[in-house]
């Protein structure tokens, strides 16, 4: 019994943490023919839940979560610093609404 309330409650934990996390989105411009590996490197990046190349102005969408806005913002600059074939980003902060 003891063992099935441990795990209910972990579940309902991790429930509420998913629910209070921080979103946004990344519009990311690449150099030339580098869309490939700029996916790659930013599939490592801790809190990179989804990366998918897109038609258009832009050319890779990522999808980052963190606990805090504060964490969130930790978890980009190095994204942008440290990718050199990274030309520029477009974030978009979800409002949770």
């Amino acid at each position: 019994l003891k063992n099935i309330i441990f795990k209910i409650t972990t579940v309902l934990i991790r429930c509420m943490c998913i629910h209070y996390m921080e979103l946004a989105f990344l519009l990311i411009n690449c150099e030339q023919n580098k869309d490939d590996t700029v996916l790659k490197k930013l599939i490592q990046f801790p809190g990179i839940k989804e990366v998918t190349k897109v038609f258009g102005v832009h050319d890779l969408v990522a999808k980052i979560e963190a606990r805090t806005t504060s964490e969130l913002r930790q978890k980009i600059i190095p994204i942008v610093k440290n990718i050199v074939d990274i030309r520029s980003v477009l974030t978009l902060k979800s409002t949770n609404a």
